[in-house]
């Protein structure tokens, strides 16, 4: 009998260190790759980004040549709930930016980004629903190719799923 009871016990040991292990090792947040190659933007292209998975686009970026040198670089919210800002005027977040409530919200419209800022600047993207408030960021290339335009690109994504919870700027787990 008292083999019997520490089989047991050491059965609910095991199972319940199994399921916090589980737990750990889950992420919050959900990480989408693309490449530096993924859908080269070019004069009036326009990509829509689905950071939540729920089959709704949140965040449009489209590239438009102007009489400059330089394309504009924009980031549209594609849903009146979805919120976008680059931190400090044009210039994007750095790596390890905490996105959050007190992140300077300063367009529901739309962002630009200025030349200049194109290497590991991130995009801080907020969706808030009736039920809930969450963060995340994109990650997007700026390539200048050799007599020709710009392009952009989108590198990476990622969305916290945790309600109100701040991400950090290239923040993955």
């Amino acid at each position: 009998m008292k083999k019997l009871l520490i089989i047991a016990i050491a059965g609910l040991l095991f199972a319940s260190c199994e399921k916090d292990e589980k737990e750990k090792t889950e992420s919050d947040i959900i990480v989408k790759e693309y490449g530096e190659d993924y859908a080269d933007l070019c004069q009036g292209d326009t990509i829509y980004l689905d950071l939540n998975d729920d089959r709704c686009f949140d965040v449009m970026a489209t590239l438009y040549h102007s009489s400059t040198p330089e394309p504009w670089k924009y980031f549209y919210p594609a849903d009146s709930n979805v919120s976008i800002s680059l931190g400090n005027m044009s210039a994007g977040l750095l790596y390890g930016d905490e996105i959050c409530e007190s992140t300077i919200w300063e367009c529901d419209f739309f962002c630009w980004l200025e030349t200049g800022y194109y290497d590991d600047v991130y995009i801080a993207v907020k969706i808030d629903t009736d039920t809930s408030v969450n963060y995340g960021w994109i990650l997007p290339c700026v390539k200048q190719k050799s007599g020709e335009h710009q392009t952009m690109s989108i590198v990476k994504t990622a969305y916290c799923k945790t309600n109100g919870k701040a991400i950090f700027a290239g923040q993955e787990e």
